[in-house]
């Protein structure tokens, strides 16, 4: 009897133990594996360690001298929070924001806002026209173009 009493003792001492360990948290996968090799390595490494996002609007600018030729002006709109940037890599890093069956499809493009992801070094720029829903990720290796789904369409408006 008295050696059940310490062994009981040091059961519920384990058990009370084991019972406060919390749950470690998991890393959302969105599934990137098609976005990392739509991108390729160097390009997607510039979204893993991106730091600060800065929005841009553009704005089509008469060119002085002419009466019907334009070019494009870039108007910075916001410097995105720690908060919004955060979502918004989550949202661009998504396999699911994308249309990957019209990915090989002749695409015009006419962007409209611009979002610059800037890491230590580098930098990507990614360009969206809203009206045919097109994203182009453009680095020094490119640009490259991608139908996207209406949520990240309609998510992008927002920021």
């Amino acid at each position: 009897m008295l050696r059940i009493v310490p062994i009981i003792i040091c059961l519920v001492f384990i058990v009370s133990c084991n019972s406060q360990k919390t749950d470690r948290s998991q890393k959302e996968d969105f599934g990137v594996e098609k976005l990392h090799s739509f991108l390729g390595e160097d390009d997607f490494s510039i979204l893993e360690s991106t730091e600060i996002i800065v929005r841009f609007d553009i704005q089509k600018k008469l060119i002085e001298g002419t009466d019907n030729e334009y070019s494009n002006a870039l108007v910075i709109t916001d410097t995105l929070s720690v908060e919004k940037t955060r979502l918004l890599l989550a949202l661009v890093k998504a396999d699911s924001s994308y249309s990957w069956k019209d990915r090989n499809k002749s695409i015009d493009f006419e962007p409209s806002t611009q979002f610059l992801f800037k890491g230590k070094t580098k930098r990507l720029s990614l360009l969206i026209d809203h009206k045919k829903g097109v994203l182009g990720f453009t680095t020094l290796n490119g640009q490259r173009l991608i139908a996207i789904s209406e949520h990240l369409s309609n998510t992008l408006t927002q920021f």
